[in-house]
């Protein structure tokens, strides 16, 4: 998933959304342990074999262009996020994140997968 994120210094952005980075990454690898479980318990009970694909490490990218900065997020299900309406809440959450960061942020948008 794609942000574009509109604010007064890009470059103190970035750094921040650096930091947004790894702890998304940390919280990832202890989330997918729990995830790993959950499809083993499911797998379990179901009659029909599930091999649910995750992989083992999450990477974001977060560059500057056209006065913008941009964020690319890996997510396994976007288009199920989009569909419920969670985009709203990702761009929300970046943004507030952000903001308790201290920076000036005009506008946080989906531009898509």
């Amino acid at each position: 998933m794609m942000f574009e994120i509109q604010g007064e210094d890009n470059q103190k952005i970035l750094d921040s959304l650096k930091e947004f980075q790894s702890l998304a990454e940390s919280e990832y690898k202890i989330e997918l342990e729990k995830a790993k479980e959950k499809i083993k318990k499911i797998s379990f009970l179901s009659p029909v074999i599930m091999k649910v694909p995750l992989p083992d490490e999450m990477i974001f990218f977060s560059w500057e262009e056209n006065g913008m900065v941009f964020l690319r997020m890996p997510v396994y299900t976007p288009k199920i996020l989009k569909i419920m309406g969670k985009t709203k809440v990702l761009e929300n959450n970046l943004k507030l994140f952000l903001e308790h960061k201290g920076h000036k942020i005009k506008s946080v948008k989906y531009r898509g997968d």
